[in-house]
């Protein structure tokens, strides 16, 4: 835990500048698809993401739960002094090799004109 300990803590997650932390097998992995969206394991070791956007996060959120049949565990709304952004934890049933897969599916162009839509 000594690794956590320079980072801030919000709302039960580690969140660098660059998006979440993630840990497996005691490694550190943060896996951005683009700029705006970020895929980690939750401290609760649940395979989650992070978008920029709350129009983006919910047309990832729609994207995951409708085309690729995940549920959430829980939504998180991080409101920070530069940059807000959305989490939400997949389900237990979910690998986090799953909805990284999942995620990349979708196009970085797309991603990048919903983005922009709001800022």
């Amino acid at each position: 835990m000594a690794l956590f300990a320079s980072l801030s803590i919000l709302a039960n997650y580690h969140l660098p500048l660059s998006g979440a932390l993630a840990v497996q097998g005691g490694q550190v992995n943060i896996i951005n698809h683009g700029v705006h969206i970020s895929i980690f394991m939750s401290e609760d070791n649940l395979p989650s993401f992070t978008a920029d956007d709350y129009e983006l996060f919910d047309v990832m959120d729609d994207y995951l739960t409708e085309d690729c049949d995940f549920h959430f565990e829980c939504f998180i709304y991080h409101d920070q002094p530069k940059k807000d952004h959305f989490t939400m934890e997949i389900e237990s049933g979910i690998t986090f090799d799953k909805l990284v897969s999942s995620i990349k599916k979708f196009d970085l162009e797309e991603i990048e004109r919903i983005y922009k839509v709001n800022n």
